[in-house]
């Protein structure tokens, strides 16, 4: 299946579809996955909504755009990749376990900043839990590839008995690692959650209210992995930076609103320089999240206080 939008998708039929979308009887456990590849015709940086993401998500004015922001203009076509009448697995419970993102070539500016987008299914592999797949997404604009980034996530289900084990799928759960430094503490509220949701219009019911979350099985109301995400990048690099970079999100307990959070600079076990963040609730003794660079011409430091207490 392959279609062009001219303009993004619209969000309420989307989430209709979603809500009505169920497994495909037809469709078998270990069966490929089919080719969806969606494409938007190019659009604009809204300059407030911006803006707005900078100031939520506590990242620096810059003239760049920031590094997990393609992906906020792309969520339309990545649900409606998840909602195609050819994708046949339910959308409802669906995990987001591991984000990758990266620059294919220096920041673009956000001033006049128009992209064209691309969304396709990519990789499919069982795991313990269930199937892990991946949406691929990549970002144009006039002279080319610009951006890319790859979104996995996890179907829960049984899988029998062709389990591949989490490390060969790529989603460790942890490595030999050190805890350094605290670079940030985090002040969470629940009413952040729903300014986010406004924002990157994802209302998955478990980020709005307590009520909601547990429909689905949660205690309490859930703060989106991609905003987590969104803040530790800004701690692991500068937009400024102007070198290509890949960064790897692996979200890992969901987090509970409201919260205390501890951001920490972890030493690895290898003799690897790039930087590597862990996102710890008060206590330290449950992990949230975890961020990495992968790749990166220019490297650079945390450069926050330690100790900090950050609030939005």
């Amino acid at each position: 299946m392959q279609f062009t939008y001219r303009r993004q998708p619209v969000m309420a039929l989307v989430y209709l579809k979603a809500v009505l979308k169920k497994r495909q009887k037809r469709y078998q456990l270990g069966d490929a996955l089919p080719v969806i590849e969606l494409q938007q015709q190019p659009m604009a940086v809204k300059q407030q909504a911006l803006a707005r993401y900078r100031k939520l998500c506590n990242i620096p004015r810059s003239d760049q755009l920031p590094l997990l922001y393609p992906q906020i203009m792309a969520f339309p076509l990545q649900m409606a990749v998840l909602t195609a009448r050819d994708f046949p697995l339910a959308v409802l419970g669906l995990v987001h376990v591991e984000n990758e993102a990266q620059w294919m070539k220096p920041p673009v500016a956000a001033a006049g900043c128009v992209l064209a987008f691309k969304c396709k299914l990519g990789k499919l592999s069982n795991t313990a839990k269930g199937i892990h797949f991946a949406i691929e997404t990549e970002a144009y604009d006039d002279d080319g590839l610009v951006w890319r980034s790859t979104m996995t996530l996890l179907y829960r289900c049984k899988v029998g008995s062709t389990m591949m084990p989490r490390e060969a799928a790529g989603l460790t759960d942890s490595k030999e690692t050190e805890i350094d430094n605290k670079i940030e503490t985090w002040l969470l509220k629940p009413a952040m959650a729903r300014r986010y949701a406004l924002l990157s219009r994802d209302l998955n019911p478990i980020h709005l209210f307590d009520i909601s979350a547990k429909l689905f099985s949660f205690k309490q109301q859930i703060m989106h992995g991609m905003y987590v995400a969104a803040r530790s990048s800004a701690a692991l690099m500068s937009d400024a930076d102007g070198g290509r970079c890949r960064i790897r999100h692996q979200f890992k307990k969901p987090l509970m609103l409201p919260a205390k959070v501890k951001l920490f600079s972890v030493k690895q076990g290898s003799d690897s320089a790039l930087p590597r963040l862990e996102l710890w609730n008060k206590d330290v003794n449950q992990l949230h999240l975890v961020t990495e660079m992968l790749t990166a011409d220019v490297v650079r430091a945390p450069a926050s206080e330690p100790n900090k207490i950050v609030t939005a």
